[in-house]
């Protein structure tokens, strides 16, 4: 009899503890950690600081999971386009989140006041495992105010035009500076004109 009993003593226990729950992560109160694949800014125009020598620049990362905000293990990264090197003209200022989930905003701060036109990129590392996460490139200014409308012409090998006769592929924007119309960045081509810069 007393063997019966502890039997179903401990089948009673092996129940109870078949039907007792554990916390879920994909739908408990812990949040996962998503997987960073790429980040993407827009790079259908030039952004412009503005006057204060600050400008903002909305990036979004391909899985809105992903978290790296804030989380220990992730340094983010201003770059010139193409290399591991910070440039001299502006700094990272730090990283905010934007209106959507996945969404975020660079804060970037002019160093200088003189014009200047630069590809860069921003880079997400994984400090723990080594991985970078480049953006695409996009093309920062810093313009003048003197009123007048800015057109930048950037060549598509970065190299300066020489030739009145050698076509070269660029893309061209205007900024209007407000009392003018803007273009946006589109593709051209361009070579030397006139007689006595050349």
């Amino acid at each position: 009899m007393k063997g019966n009993l502890f039997f179903a003593l401990v089948a009673a226990l092996m129940l109870v503890a078949g039907c007792t729950t554990t916390p879920d992560n994909g739908g408990g109160d812990t949040p996962t950690k998503g997987v960073l694949h790429t980040v993407k800014v827009d790079d259908s125009k030039v952004h412009t600081f503005g006057s204060d020598g600050t400008l903002r620049v909305p990036f979004v990362v391909e899985d809105a999971n992903a978290e790296f905000l804030g989380v220990d293990g992730y340094e983010v990264l201003l770059r010139k386009e193409g290399t591991t090197t910070e440039p001299e003209e502006c700094r990272l200022d730090g990283i905010v989140n934007g209106p959507q989930q996945g969404e975020y905003v660079a804060k970037l701060k002019s160093l200088t006041s003189g014009f200047y036109t630069l590809s860069v990129t921003l880079d997400i590392k994984d400090t723990s495992s080594g991985m970078v996460y480049k953006s695409n490139r996009f093309v920062v200014s810093q313009i003048l105010t003197t009123g007048l409308p800015v057109m930048i012409i950037n060549t598509a090998d970065g190299q300066a035009i020489t030739s009145k006769e050698v076509w070269k592929d660029a893309r061209i924007s205007v900024i209007g500076t407000g009392d003018f119309a803007s273009l946006e960045e589109c593709d051209v081509e361009i070579r030397g004109r006139g007689n006595s810069t050349w």
